[in-house]
């Protein structure tokens, strides 16, 4: 035969479970927070890459236009009447 537990021993574990229960429930991360933290960290490491890929390009744009001003300057100097 199986001895049942007090009314009171059963009340207080219960309470003690729910306790337990609802501290997880607060600890545990949601589904939105896990979101909103992966968009935050995406959203900054695309800021980083954004800022060196501009810095890139402007050095590559540079480059391009001084390629461009060295070719019109042989273009006159061609043309020149006194090397021709």
């Amino acid at each position: 035969m199986v001895k049942k537990a007090p009314k009171n021993i059963v009340l207080e574990t219960l309470l003690s479970l729910d306790k337990q229960v609802r501290d997880i429930s607060k600890d545990m991360a949601t589904k939105d927070y896990v979101k909103a933290t992966v968009d935050d960290v995406v959203d900054k490491a695309k800021k980083e890459i954004l800022t060196e890929l501009r810095a890139v390009t402007k050095a590559v744009d540079k480059d391009a236009v001084t390629i461009i001003d060295h070719g019109k300057r042989i273009v006159k100097l061609e043309r020149h009447p006194v090397l021709q």
